[in-house]
């Protein structure tokens, strides 16, 4: 993390975070309760307790605002059984641009993408998705401009396909990171694929409430 890039000045009290332990393919769902520098308090939820998270694990995070998608890794610091929250040590944070004309949702997705005219399939995770855009993450390199034949299936297990250009690109590790744009649904894709996210929002929503009233505080990304 660069020096002059101050925790505190990206998140926020009332934020949502996404974390996962790094060899699980969970996402929790949890809010910010208070930043310290380089440490941030989040509630300690269900999910913790049945993954058995300990001091020294480390995480994958995710944290989005209207600007900018934050990926990080984060070392569990402290477990406060008694107020019910988890410090969490901020390591490393890489920022992608966020901007987009419509609402990204978060979903954990598994799917399969190839290069137009190309036969063979590379396996990705979707990770979030919008009307008119789609990031996955993947172990497979692409390029910016590049145009492929995206499949996925929604939770009912429908198949959704999608051609897509390839909009930016991020690598960590050995993983890489790309923001897609859709180019082209069939019809029957697209109703699916609308109706999913309709769905998604309906769910956004009761969260908000439910962290709003427990919390009484404003909710200012998901």
């Amino acid at each position: 993390m660069s020096g002059s890039l101050k925790t505190e000045n990206i998140i926020k009290l009332g934020m949502i975070v996404r974390t996962k332990q790094q060899n699980s393919s969970d996402w929790v769902v949890t809010e910010v309760l208070n930043v310290y520098g380089r440490l941030i308090e989040v509630e300690l939820v269900k999910e913790y307790l049945a993954s058995v998270l300990m001091i020294g694990d480390i995480l994958d995070c995710q944290m989005t605002d209207n600007k900018n998608i934050y990926i990080m890794t984060a070392k569990v610091y402290n477990v406060k059984f008694a107020s019910r929250s988890v410090i969490l040590k901020i390591e490393t944070i890489n920022i992608i641009d966020n901007k987009r004309d419509y609402k990204r949702y978060n979903v954990y997705l598994s799917g399969t993408f190839r290069k137009i005219k190309e036969i063979y399939e590379n396996y990705c995770v979707i990770l979030n998705i919008s009307l008119e855009g789609i990031s996955i993450i993947t172990r497979s390199e692409l390029k910016k401009d590049d145009t492929i034949e995206l499949v996925t299936y929604n939770k009912m297990s429908h198949i959704i396909i999608a051609e897509c250009a390839v909009k930016w690109t991020c690598k960590q590790g050995s993983n890489y990171y790309y923001g897609l744009s859709i180019i082209n649904m069939d019809e029957k894709s697209k109703n699916l694929y609308q109706n999913f996210i309709r769905n998604l929002r309906r769910k956004e929503l009761k969260l908000y409430k439910k962290y709003k009233s427990h919390h009484d505080t404003d909710i200012t990304c998901l």
